[in-house]
Formats: structure tokens, C-alpha cells, sequence
């Protein structure tokens, strides 16, 4: 992610972000020294670079939790100068929280009844063809009950 600084602007290369680690690129394309200074979620004092002299460049790792950041160049009058931005970071964790509940409930309850009474039965009858029929049968509903009534 690279921050390009000049005398009277501050510019992302990206405008979306996601939480997670960054490396903050700084580099100073202006005629005097500038820093960075990033504040939000989860710093409690902003963190920042050291002044960058004209024609060079310093990284700023900072680690983004989703909310609003607050960047700009705390040198001299460079904020009131347009040296600032905000970025707006959104959440990465949506994924897992559906999955949990997911797991618990139906794929515990089904692959217990099936697998333990197929197995058990055919293979013991008639290893020959059982086997083959059985994981076939079972699954698809036989033991549910439409099997059941029939036979």
C-alpha cells in the first residue's frame, strides 16, 4: 500500500480495505519533510513515521480492525495544508460465524444413523454383495422410512 505525500495533498494507492495487517509505503514527492499518522480502532495512541526528507520514503506497519482511520502528515501545518484522509476498513470475519452452527446441528445428527446401521447389518449377512447395495440404499432414504412400509 504505498502513500504518496506532496507539499498540499496525501494519496492512497487503494481506497478499499479489509482488517487485516498493512505496510503503509510513505513516500514524500514534496519540496519539504512530511510523516504519517494513522488513528482508529484498536490504536490507542496514533502510530507514525519518522519526518521523511523530500525524495525519500519510510513504511508504517499497522494492523486495521474494520471502523473509520484517520491519516495525515503531522508536520508543521501539513493537516491544514490537505495532508489528511480518511479510509474506512471493513470486516473480514463474516465466513465463520454461519459455519459453526451449521456443523452442530445437521451433519451430526444424519451421518450417525445411517452409516452405523448399513454398515453394521450388510457387512456381516453377506460381505459379497451387501456392501455395494447397502451404502447405495441407506443414504438415499430407504431406512427414513419409504422403504419400510413397502417391504
Amino acid at each position: 500500500m504505498t502513500v504518496t505525500e506532496k507539499d498540499n495533498s496525501l494519496k492512497l494507492s487503494k481506497t478499499t480495505f479489509t482488517a487485516g495487517p498493512y505496510v503503509f509505503t510513505v513516500k514524500n514527492e514534496g519540496g519539504r519533510e512530511h510523516a504519517l499518522a494513522i488513528s482508529g480502532p484498536g490504536l490507542t495512541t496514533p502510530k507514525q513515521t519518522p519526518g521523511i526528507s523530500p525524495g525519500t520514503q519510510a513504511k508504517l506497519h499497522v494492523s486495521l480492525q474494520p471502523g473509520t482511520y484517520q491519516l495525515w502528515s503531522p508536520s508543521d501545518n501539513d493537516r491544514a495544508n490537505g495532508l489528511q484522509t480518511k479510509i474506512t476498513v471493513s470486516g473480514s470475519g463474516g465466513v465463520v460465524p454461519p459455519a459453526s452452527p451449521s456443523p452442530t446441528g445437521s451433519p451430526t445428527e444424519s451421518p450417525t444413523s445411517s452409516p452405523t446401521e448399513s454398515p453394521t447389518e450388510s457387512p456381516t449377512e453377506s460381505p459379497t454383495g451387501s456392501p455395494t447395495e447397502s451404502p447405495t440404499g441407506a443414504p438415499t432414504g430407504s431406512p427414513t422410512g419409504p422403504g419400510t412400509p413397502g417391504g
